[in-house]
C-alpha cells in the first residue's frame, strides 16, 4: 500500500511586468491610422480635381480672350501691309490692342501681340514692348484650345508664371498672322497653395479629431472588458462566489455568463477537492490501521518455510490473512476475501478478523471456529455482501493440516511425491450469507498431511481473475503451471515467480482486486 499525497501545488510563473498599451489607444491609433490615409488619398484627388478647375477656368478665359482678340485684330490684319505703312499700321494694332484689354478690365492680361504669319515677325503689342521673353516654355494639351486652334504654353516672365494663349488670324483660309494672348499664372499657383493648405489643415484636424473620437469610442466599448478584467483579478484572489455583471447584450455578455458558469464550476470542484483531500486523509487512516492488522511477523517453524503476500488494489483492501496461535504448537492460517472493496469492504474485513480472533481463543478445530464466525458476522452483514475464508490448523510437529473452507478459492497442495498440483476444497458457503442451518450443514473439513518437500497455497482471486488489456483472464490453470514449474524452489521464490508472470500477463494494467498469496513448505530435510 502506498502513503497518500495532497495534490500537487503547481507555481505559476509571474506576471510580465512592463509597459501596457491600452485597447482604446490601440483602437484608436489604428482607426486614425485609417481615417488619416482616407483623408490623405481624399485630400490629393481633392487637391488635384479643384487645381484641374482652376488651370480649366484660366485657360477657358485665355482661348476666348485669344480668340476674341483675333476676332479684334482681323478687320486691320485682312490686306498686306506695305512696308511705308508698317509704322502706321503698328500704331494703328497697338492703340486696337490697348483699347481691348482696357475693354476687358485688364485682370490677369499681361499683354496682347500680334505677329506675322510665320510668327516670328513681331507686329504690334499692347504694352508697347518688344516680344515677351517666356522662360521654360511648356506646351498645354487641352481639347478646348484645339477645336478652338489655340496653343497653350506656360512659362515664367521674369520669374512670374505666365501661360501665353496663340491664335492664328485667317483670311480666306491662309493665315494672315498670329495673335499672343499672355496671362499672369501667378493667380493659379496661389489658388494651388491655398487649396494644399487648406486641405493639409482639413486632414491634420479630421485626423486630431478622429483620434481623440477613438480613444473615447474605444474606451466606451473596452469598459466591459475592463469590468471582466476586474471580475477575474476577484477570481484570481480566491473569491470563486464573485458573479460577473457585463450586461452589454452582444458577445462580451456572452463571455461574461461562461465566465461565471466557469467560477460556479471552479467553486464546486474546490469544493469535491475539499471533499477528496478529506477522504484521502480517511483512507491514509484506514490503510495504517489496516496494515496495524496485518501480522507483524511470521511465524518460524523448523523443518518449514512460510512466506506471505499481500497487495492492494485501492488505498483500503478486502482481502485478509491472518496467523494465529491455537492450542500446543499449532497455529491457524487464515486467507478470507470480503465481496466489497474499499472502505466498506475494509470495515467488514477488520469486524471479521476480530471475530476470528475471538472463535480462535478455545478452540482450534477450523470447522467449529468458521461456524462462530459466520453465526456473528450473518447478523451484522449488510444485503449483498459476504466473506469468503478459508483456514488451515497446522501441526508443526506431524505436518497435518486441518482445512476448512467457506466458498473460497480451493487450497492447492503438491505432493513432490507425485509431482502433482491437488485441490483441497471440502465444501462450504461463503461466511454471511446464512445465520447457521444451511452453513453448518453444508461445512465439511478435509485433513492431509505435509511430506518433505511438500506444500499447500492459499490465496484469493485477485490472481486467477487478474486480466491483460484485451480482457483475458490469467486463470488457474496458468496459476497451477507456474506452481509445478517453481516446485524446487523456496516459498519466496515460488512467490516472485507467480508475481513475475502475473505481471507480465497484465502487461501493466493496474488491478482490479486484491492479491493475497500464502505458501507453505515442508523441507526435504526436515531442518
Amino acid at each position: 500500500m502506498s502513503p497518500t499525497h495532497g495534490p500537487a501545488r503547481v507555481a505559476r510563473p509571474a506576471a510580465r511586468e512592463g509597459f501596457r498599451v491600452p485597447i482604446a489607444v490601440k483602437y484608436a491609433v489604428v482607426t486614425g491610422a485609417l481615417l488619416a490615409a482616407f483623408l490623405v488619398i481624399l485630400g490629393h484627388l481633392s487637391y488635384r480635381v479643384a487645381g484641374g478647375r482652376v488651370d480649366v477656368e484660366i485657360n477657358d478665359k485665355g482661348i476666348k480672350l485669344a480668340t476674341l482678340a483675333a476676332m479684334v485684330v482681323d478687320p486691320y490684319w485682312t490686306r498686306t501691309l506695305e512696308p511705308s505703312d508698317e509704322s502706321a499700321a503698328q500704331s494703328r494694332l497697338q492703340r486696337i490692342l490697348s483699347a481691348f484689354i482696357a475693354d476687358q478690365g485688364a485682370a490677369g492680361i499681361i499683354d496682347v501681340v500680334v505677329f506675322h504669319a510665320d510668327g516670328a515677325k513681331f507686329a504690334a503689342s499692347a504694352r508697347q514692348s518688344e516680344k515677351l521673353s517666356i522662360s521654360a516654355e511648356v506646351k498645354l494639351q487641352s481639347q478646348d484650345a484645339e477645336r478652338a486652334q489655340v496653343t497653350i504654353r506656360a512659362g515664367t516672365v521674369d520669374r512670374e508664371p505666365v501661360r501665353s494663349y496663340d491664335k492664328p488670324i485667317t483670311s480666306g483660309g491662309e493665315v494672315k498672322g498670329r495673335v499672343q494672348v499672355y496671362l499672369s499664372a501667378a493667380a493659379v499657383d496661389h489658388t494651388r497653395e491655398e487649396l494644399l493648405q487648406t486641405t493639409i489643415l482639413i486632414v491634420l484636424v479630421a485626423v486630431l479629431l478622429g483620434f481623440v473620437v477613438s480613444v473615447l469610442v474605444g474606451s466606451f466599448l473596452t469598459r466591459p472588458v475592463r469590468e471582466l478584467k476586474r471580475d477575474m483579478l476577484v477570481v484570481a484572489g480566491g473569491d470563486l462566489d464573485h458573479k460577473s455583471q457585463v450586461r452589454t447584450g452582444d458577445e462580451l455578455e456572452q463571455l461574461a455568463s461562461a465566465f461565471n458558469r466557469m467560477t460556479a464550476h471552479l467553486a464546486e470542484a474546490r469544493s469535491q477537492e475539499s471533499v477528496r483531500m478529506a477522504l484521502e486523509r480517511e483512507l491514509a487512516i484506514a490503510t495504517s490501521i489496516q496494515t496495524g492488522l496485518l501480522p507483524e511477523r511470521i511465524p518460524q517453524v523448523e523443518g518449514y518455510q512460510l512466506f506471505p503476500h499481500y497487495a492492494s488494489a485501492k488505498e483500503v483492501g478486502g482481502d485478509y490473512y491472518d496467523f494465529i496461535s491455537l492450542n500446543g504448537a499449532c497455529f491457524g492460517i487464515v486467507v478470507a476475501d470480503v465481496s466489497g472493496k474499499g472502505i466498506p469492504g475494509s470495515l467488514v474485513m477488520t469486524m471479521t478478523r476480530s471475530l476470528v480472533r475471538m472463535a480462535s481463543r478455545d478452540t482450534s478445530d477450523p470447522a467449529e471456529i468458521l461456524s462462530r464466525v459466520n453465526y456473528s458476522l450473518s447478523r451484522d452483514m449488510t444485503r449483498g455482501m459476504f466473506v469468503t475464508m478459508v483456514f488451515v490448523a497446522f501441526d508443526p510437529t506431524t505436518g497435518r493440516l486441518q482445512v476448512a473452507r467457506a466458498g473460497h478459492n480451493p487450497a492447492l497442495l503438491f505432493r513432490m511425491r507425485e509431482k502433482k498440483l491437488l485441490q483441497l476444497k471440502p465444501d462450504g458457503i461463503a461466511l454471511g450469507m446464512d445465520r447457521g442451518d444451511l452453513f453448518e450443514k453444508t461445512l465439511r473439513m478435509q485433513e492431509v498431511a505435509l511430506d518433505p518437500g511438500d506444500f499447500i497455497v492459499l490465496y484469493t482471486d485477485g490472481i486467477v481473475e487478474a486480466m491483460d488489456p484485451a480482457g483475458t483472464e490469467y486463470t488457474a490453470a496458468r496459476f497451477a503451471q507456474v506452481l509445478e514449474r517453481s516446485a524446487l524452489s523456496s516459498p519466496r521464490q515460488i512467490v516472485d515467480g507467480v508475481l513475475q508472470d502475473l505481471q507480465k500477463h497484465t502487461r501493466g494494467i493496474e488491478p482490479s482486486d486484491d492479491i493475497t498469496l500464502i505458501i507453505l513448505k515442508r523441507t526435504a530435510n526436515g531442518a
